[in-house]
């Protein structure tokens, strides 16, 4: 049976993230699961802002 690897990633919307990341695991042998959180900031003289980029690494087995 062959191993893969799926990444997920969203810099705003964790619930739907989350939807996806349990949508495409449904028929899948989940082996390990890889979660990251990176902030970030910048800025210039016309902006300043940031956000949090969410990343989600899955090795997986596919089932049957």
């Amino acid at each position: 049976m062959r191993t893969f690897v799926k990444i997920f990633h969203s810099n705003n919307d964790t619930e739907k993230l989350e939807k996806r990341i349990n949508e495409f695991a449904k028929n899948k042998e989940i082996i390990d699961i890889k979660y990251s959180i990176s902030s970030y900031a910048f800025s210039d003289k016309y902006y300043s802002g940031g956000g949090t980029d969410y990343s989600v690494l899955l090795i997986y087995k596919i089932r049957g």
